[in-house]
């Protein structure tokens, strides 16, 4: 199972971008001389203005994310807002036009490698990035973003956006130049397009927690996360998804200072990060001070009179000192606390369904499990034990109601009418297109990873599908077949359930998903590989190509309410 190395978007067809070759003309100003990329929200053009012979760069966007009055209303004032922003470390904005129903945007072009091409240069050369480089781009960053923030917050900083200069200075050495892109390019978008899925944030990365759900209030601390989760990448060579290691114990020769300033940057609450990019300035100086060779007792007096300390929302209780942390006990009682509450919060945004109401939808569907739409909460809580470097943080998401299969699909004859029950072997060893095309057959669909863990985790949104402990002695082994070689039937292990009734989730087979990962899909349930614990959890994940299929993997179909 492979873990995500760079981010992709999930767009729809209607969002296809039409292609400008070169000698087009947009806009009756601007000749197109050569393609430079495309992206989450469109394409880039290198362009010559035919007037005054400058090269600029062109960004078309994808025509169904500005397409309605408020959308293009939004559009311009963001560009108009961003224009305002004077500072050599982030690229100007000049014009904004439309041409045959595609808004677009001319900005400064920048001869340099974005971070994440510097990135993909130093992994196939087998090289890491220096203290110095990483000390250069990282601070660069932060102090353009200082900048910033006093007119508009990134909201989607990444390496992509990150582009690096090398030029000479006055005493002949060449040093990097770090210069932003698409600053407001994230507020120009509607939320509403992006919620109802023609753009997937689930694999952006580098957003913060709060961004994932689409919240429009977020402050200078969303780009603090993503700085945090750049710097990240540049130490270990990989995004800090879900359960990420300390960087010092990816490279040993790491101290662990640069572990406690990641721990904050990457913090799930924003109130827990650092809160400027000021702040994180002085907290990266201190860190690499040794390295530089810059005053320590300085920089010692300003940490101490800002006081880095983070808070706890629920009852501001001081949990982390840059010199002093609490004890293993009061970090697992605080998180106890602060998990019970964000349950409490969860649930009541999703009221009990009427019993005769939810009885009335479970019958249209009776070889199913109704399951009433709501929040629920995604991913491993911060507190879990277990958990790999791949699955999500805890992140609270909204869910349309749906029925899934009781059971894991069982092999059936041709006649693929066939009730679903217990008693019967579950299919394995098949492919996703086979799974998706089984569950067509059955008139339902391929359950995607928000239906499946949701129906895992059950209206408790506990860690395993029968509850928050494992116990090893309530689900069927790993694969088809039993420790004695026979196979297992659906419904053999009826203490496998979980609050909704969903049988066979934390044990068995691994179950294909229709969400998708870049090129892969991910899997769900299982026991794992040779960590039954771990594999079983509800949150656990992990993703593959279509074309794979395996003696331990099957599927489970669903029915989206309309």
């Amino acid at each position: 199972m492979s873990s995500p190395s760079e981010p992709h978007a999930q767009t729809s067809s209607q969002e296809l971008l039409r292609e400008f070759p070169p000698g087009d003309v947009i806009g009756g100003k601007y000749v197109v001389l050569q393609k430079l990329g495309a992206g989450m929200l469109g394409a880039v053009y290198k362009v010559k203005h035919i007037k005054l012979g400058e090269t600029l760069a062109l960004k078309a966007m994808r025509p169904n994310l500005v397409n309605e009055g408020v959308d293009v209303q939004r559009f311009t004032e963001e560009i108009e807002k961003a224009k305002q922003l004077n500072h050599p470390g982030i690229v100007k904005y000049f014009d904004v036009g439309e041409h045959e129903g595609v808004k677009f945007f001319t900005m400064e072009l920048v001869e340099g490698k974005s971070l994440r091409q510097m990135m993909r240069e130093k992994i196939e050369g087998g090289q890491a990035f220096t203290p110095q480089e990483m000390y250069a781009v990282v601070i660069q960053t932060l102090e353009i973003l200082k900048y910033a923030h006093r007119l508009t917050i990134h909201r989607n900083l990444k390496p992509e956006n990150i582009l690096v200069v090398q030029e000479k200075g006055p005493d002949g050495r060449v040093r990097p130049r770090v210069k932003i892109t698409d600053f407001a390019i994230a507020h120009v978008v509607s939320p509403t397009l992006f919620a109802s899925s023609y753009v997937s944030r689930d694999q952006a990365w580098y957003l913060a927690p709060e961004l994932l759900q689409y919240q429009d209030d977020a402050g200078p601390p969303a780009d603090i996360y993503s700085v945090g989760s750049i710097f990240y990448e540049m130490l270990a060579g990989e995004p800090p998804v879900g359960r990420y290691q300390p960087p010092s114990e990816v490279n040993p020769n790491l101290s662990k200072k640069i572990d406690t300033l990641i721990e904050i940057a990457l913090a799930a609450s924003p109130q827990d990060r650092f809160q400027s990019a000021e702040q994180m300035i002085d907290s990266v100086k201190l860190t690499f001070a040794d390295l530089y060779g810059g005053s320590t007792g300085t920089i010692y007096r300003v940490m101490a009179v800002i006081g880095i300390v983070v808070c706890l929302a629920a009852g501001a209780v001081t949990y982390f000192a840059i010199r002093k942390g609490p004890t293993p006990e009061q970090l697992a009682r605080m998180e106890a606390q602060r998990r019970e509450a964000l349950i409490d919060q969860v649930q009541a945004k999703s009221p009990e369904m009427p019993e005769a109401e939810r009885k009335s939808r479970q019958a249209l569907h009776p070889d199913m499990i109704y399951v009433p739409g709501g929040y629920y909460l995604k991913g491993k809580f911060v507190g879990e034990r277990l958990g790999s470097p791949n699955e999500y943080v805890e992140v609270e998401r909204a869910v349309p109601g749906f029925w899934i299969d009781k059971f894991e699909n069982p092999n059936r004859s041709e006649d693929a009418t066939l009730p679903v029950s217990a008693g019967q072997t579950p299919a394995n060893d098949v492919t996703w297109g086979e799974a998706v095309k089984a569950c067509q057959a059955q008139g339902k669909e391929l359950c995607t990873e928000d239906q499946w863990e949701k129906a895992c985790k059950g209206p408790g949104f506990d860690v395993y599908p029968y509850g928050m402990e494992f116990d090893a002695a309530r689900c069927a082994p790993s694969g088809p077949f039993g420790t004695d070689g026979k196979p297992y039937l659906t419904g053999d292990f009826p203490k496998c359930e979980s609050g909704y009734g969903v049988r066979d989730m934390g044990g068995g087979l691994w179950e294909w998903t229709y969400t998708r990962r870049g090129e892969r899909f991910i899997i769900k349930g299982g026991t794992g590989q040779g960590n039954e614990e771990q594999g079983t959890r509800c949150a656990a994940l992990a993703d593959e190509s279509p074309q794979f299929s395996h003696a331990n993997l099957g599927y489970r179909c669903c029915v989206s309410e309309q």
